[in-house]
């Protein structure tokens, strides 16, 4: 649940990409992890330990974007309606 800003590919870099994505002659994939492998990645993640003052300030960056929370800044007051729920500070800390 990140926003990550990629730029457009250079000229080359897009003349390659649709060469490879519109052809059957591009190169074979290979295989760099097994499915399992791929599979245990969120398992692995979640068994990281994370520790409280983390945790703790994931909290308070969502908490902070909710306008009806006392103490959040007062541009959010004025242009937030809806703050970040709980799975904001879940997904800051899976991320992380």
């Amino acid at each position: 649940m990140f926003r990550i800003f990629i730029d457009y590919p250079n000229e080359a870099e897009e003349r390659e990409i649709v060469k490879l994505t519109t052809s059957i002659d591009g190169d074979k994939l290979k295989s760099v992890i097994s499915k399992q492998e791929l599979l245990d990645i969120p398992k692995i993640i979640k068994a990281l330990p994370v520790s409280e003052h983390v945790i703790k300030y994931a909290v308070k960056i969502a908490r902070k974007s909710r306008p009806h929370v006392a103490d959040c800044p007062e541009f959010i007051k004025e242009w937030v309606s809806w703050g970040a729920g709980p799975r904001a500070a879940q997904y800051l800390i899976l991320g992380a």
